[in-house]
């Protein structure tokens, strides 16, 4: 057998060694190959939460928006409520005090009506008195002075300023 020689060895020696750096290479390039993959796939996902992220906040600040519209319009309209019934209820008060004012005035009216009724009617008694005092008078002061013609005109007006009196 032969032995070899130590260019041979060397020679051989740098065939192992070389294999071995070959096998490393390939296994870093099949790991960095591996890891940019893995990194790859973590950039998307990663991409994909933040997109995920940005649209969640956009939602928040939209339903926040949405609640603070809903919440001045509620306001709004709390206040505008308030300010319908205190005006309502101020025109419901006016009303009863211009109602009670009218009241008062038609009992006033009609009391009034009542003794204006009874003063005419004692004057209209009154003034008959008087008209058969004053015919028993003209009758008792002289019958010859007065003729019959006047006497029936007398008695006609008499009638009449009667019947104008009671129709009042």
């Amino acid at each position: 057998m032969d032995f070899p020689n130590n260019d041979d060895k060397e020679e051989l020696k740098k065939r192992i060694l070389d294999e071995g750096r070959n096998n490393e290479i390939t296994t870093f390039n099949e790991n960095q190959e591996n890891m940019d993959m893995k990194l790859q796939t973590l950039t998307e996902k990663l991409t994909e939460k933040e997109r995920m992220l940005k649209q969640s906040q956009y939602k928040i600040k939209s339903v926040e928006k949405a609640l603070n519209d809903i919440e001045n319009k509620t306001s709004t309209c709390r206040s505008r409520y308030k300010s319908l019934m205190s005006d309502l209820k101020l025109d419901v008060h006016k009303t009863e005090e211009e109602v009670k004012s009218l009241q008062s005035q038609v009992s006033n009216l009609s009391l009034r009506r009542e003794e204006l009724k009874k003063e005419v009617v004692k004057q209209q008694e009154e003034y008959e008195k008087m008209l058969i005092h004053f015919t028993k008078d003209l009758e008792n002061k002289g019958t010859g002075c007065v003729t019959g013609c006047e006497k029936s005109r007398f008695s006609l007006y008499k009638t009449s300023v009667g019947f104008r009196l009671r129709t009042m």
